[in-house]
Parts: structure tokens; C-alpha cells; sequence
């Protein structure tokens, strides 16, 4: 009897001993053959609780499951019920896991998004990288999305990079965040470092040194927009605009307007009265507040005799210097007008008086029939001993 024909029998042994044993429990069946074949299909089989070990005392051999011109489809835990599926979950030596890496056009899926299905995806010190040709497009999440999509949760000092390579000469990067089109009416909100914090916090854009222009575009689209600036209910200080070189600030409004509420420093050291009504002080000799001086800034009359004008006091915490906006200086001008609505031919006058700290240069007086601007400078910031020279 040839070799190749002991080979069947052997190979007609095998399925025999394998139909032989399906119903018997805890049955061990061990073949020395090195190739099982067969002209049809081959099924290895056993009861319910079988467990089936393929290699298991292999250590420095190759398990290979499939053929290399294989068409055809491989399953592994094709059950249609629960189960668990590992791979490479040896709780030591390193293991290089590969999926899918070949050297051809691989079309691979993971996870579902049936039910609760759920994909976890963890690395340690060796970092986690999602990498792809150079014209790769990367997308997270889908567009019928309705759950939160978070990078970057950290609780710990970390840090979340988006689009920081350093770009090559001529060329572009790009980074949208919301840029999508709303369909009909629907909304986008972008919140930025938007978070409740005791700690402090610093958001900067454009904030690097370039030799480049540089542009910064803030609600230029054509819709209407309402732009919030440190509007919130807190001392915020803002700073809008450079003094260096030609640095220019320009601030344009249509028929609503321009608003300015509160004191107004500007370059010229110069602050502008508030919106706020006239006071009139009608037949009487005023002393005004400096509320009314530096808020309203405006005062109308209708002496009947003369009457005299004076200034609150310029020293002190209730005092005209420290009422100023922002830090006082030396310099700083304000003004307020005085209307004089008697007849012409009356005389009667509107004398302006000093009060304390404040010198009055020139003739006080406001004619009848008359306004009268009087510009007040400041000359002195020191503390409770404040001085302005009034004009």
C-alpha cells in the first residue's frame, strides 16, 4: 500500500473519530496528521460547552487562519448571540496587533451603532495616533449626531492642540470650527472657555509675533449681529487699539448711533459727560454735585438777580478729581455748559465760584442770553489734596 493512499485512510480515520465522538462528553481526540484536507466542506464540531484550543502549546510557530488567495468570507464570533470575543488580552509579554495594515486599499469597519453599542479605544505611554495618506479626509461624528462629541475632558494640567503645525511657505491651513450653513432656522452656539472657574483663565487669538499681516474678522457677515464685549457685571478693563506708529481705531454706527455710557478716557485725556438730562437750576445760587457736573454736564438757568455758580469740591473720595474715570491724572479735562436763559437786557448773570481746590482763571461770569463751556483741567492728583485751574 502506497503513502499517499495510507494518507486517505488516515484522513477517513479522522472524520470517522470525529462523528464518532460529537455526543460524547469531555472527549479528547489528538491527531499527529500535519494536513487535514477534503474535497468538500471540513466542520469541526462539538457539544454546547465545548471548548476548542487551536495552538495552544505553540510558542515560537505561525497560526494562520485562511488562505493567501483567499476570497471567500472569515468569521469569528459570527453568534447571533452574547458573547465575548478576545484578541492579543494576554496579561503579559508585548504583543503588535494588526488589522487590516496590508499594502492595498483595506476597507475596515468597527463597532456599531445599533442600541447601546459602544467602542473604547485606550493607549498608555506610547501615545495614540490616527494617521492616513496626505489627502485624507477625518470625520467624527455623523451629520444625524444628536449626542455631545467631546475631545479633551482632562480634569489635569494638559494640553489640546487643533491645527498648529507650522505651516510651509506658500501654502494654507485652514481651521473651521461651526462654519457649516444653518439649515432654515436652525441655530449654531460656540462657546469658548465659557466655564465657571475660581481659577484664572486667558483666551488669545492673534496673539503670537508675526513679521506677517495679520487679520482678525469679528461679525463681518451681513446679518444683523448683537457683539457683546466685556459687557458682563464685573470690573472688567478693556483696552481696544495701539498707540504705536500709525495705529489707527476707527468706531462708525448708522442711524443708531454711538452710546457711550459712563466717563470716557481717551489719549488726549479728555472725559465725556454721560447722556443724561439737563439740570436746571432756575432762579437760585447753585452749588451742583459732581454727579451733575460730570454726569449731566449740563445746567440751564433763568436768574432774576444774579446768581452765583460754585463748583463742588475737587479733594477728597467725594471730590470732582477722584469721580473721574479710571485712574486720574494730571491733565485730565472736563467740561460742563451753563445756559443763561434770561432776557438780554436783564443783566443778570450767572457767576461761576470756585469751590474747594479748584482755581477759576478768567471773567466767571455767564451773560444773560448766553452759554458758556467752562473746561476745568486737572493740576493735582495727590491724595485728598486735589486741584483743578477751571476755564
Amino acid at each position: 500500500m502506497n503513502k499517499f493512499r495510507k494518507l486517505n485512510l488516515l484522513g477517513i480515520a479522522v472524520l470517522t473519530l470525529t462523528v464518532a465522538f460529537v455526543g460524547v462528553a469531555n472527549a479528547t481526540l489528538t491527531m499527529d496528521a500535519t494536513t487535514i484536507a477534503g474535497s468538500g466542506n471540513v466542520t469541526i464540531d462539538g457539544v454546547a460547552a465545548s471548548v476548542y484550543s487551536i495552538g495552544a502549546t505553540t510558542t515560537t510557530g505561525t497560526i494562520t487562519i485562511g488562505g493567501t488567495a483567499q476570497e471567500g468570507a472569515i468569521k469569528l464570533g459570527d453568534s447571533t448571540a452574547a458573547l465575548t470575543l478576545s484578541l492579543g488580552t494576554g496579561a503579559s509579554g508585548v504583543k503588535t496587533i494588526h488589522i487590516g495594515d496590508g499594502a492595498t486599499a483595506n476597507v475596515i469597519t468597527i463597532g456599531s451603532n445599533n442600541g447601546a453599542g459602544s467602542v473604547t479605544i485606550t493607549a498608555g505611554t506610547g501615545n495614540f495616533a490616527v494617521t492616513g495618506a496626505a489627502g485624507t479626509t477625518y470625520t467624527i461624528g455623523a451629520t444625524t449626531t444628536t449626542g455631545a462629541t467631546t475631545i479633551g475632558q482632562s480634569t489635569k494640567t494638559n494640553t489640546i492642540n487643533v491645527g498648529n503645525g507650522a505651516t510651509e511657505a506658500g501654502l494654507t491651513q485652514t481651521v473651521s470650527i461651526a462654519n457649516g450653513a444653518a439649515i432654515a432656522t436652525g441655530v449654531t452656539a460656540v462657546n469658548i472657555a465659557n466655564g465657571a472657574t475660581a481659577g484664572n483663565s486667558t483666551v488669545s487669538i492673534l496673539g503670537g509675533n508675526t513679521t506677517g499681516t495679520e487679520v482678525l474678522n469679528l461679525g463681518t457677515g451681513t446679518g444683523a449681529k448683537t457683539i457683546h464685549i466685556g459687557d458682563g457685571a464685573a470690573a472688567n478693563i478693556i483696552t481696544i487699539g495701539s498707540s504705536t506708529g500709525v495705529a489707527a481705531v476707527s468706531i462708525t454706527a448708522g442711524t443708531g448711533e454711538i452710546t457711550l455710557t459712563g466717563g470716557v478716557r481717551a489719549t488726549g485725556r479728555q472725559t465725556v459727560n454721560k447722556a443724561t438730562a439737563p439740570v436746571n437750576i432756575a432762579d437760585t445760587a447753585a452749588t451742583p454735585t459732581v454727579a451733575q457736573i460730570l454726569d449731566a454736564g449740563i445746567f440751564t438757568s433763568l436768574p432774576t438777580v444774579d446768581r452765583t455758580f460754585t463748583l463742588p469740591t475737587a479733594q477728597g473720595a467725594a471730590g470732582l478729581v477722584q469721580a473721574l474715570p479710571g485712574t486720574p491724572a494730571v491733565g485730565d479735562v472736563f467740561s460742563f455748559v451753563i445756559n443763561n436763559n434770561a432776557a438780554l437786557a436783564s443783566g443778570f448773570q450767572n457767576v461761576v465760584t470756585a469751590g474747594a481746590g479748584a482755581t477759576i482763571v478768567g471773567v466767571p461770569n455767564v451773560e444773560p442770553g448766553f452759554s458758556r463751556t467752562v473746561y476745568c483741567r486737572v493740576t493735582d492728583v495727590t491724595g485728598d489734596s486735589e486741584t483743578i485751574s477751571c476755564y
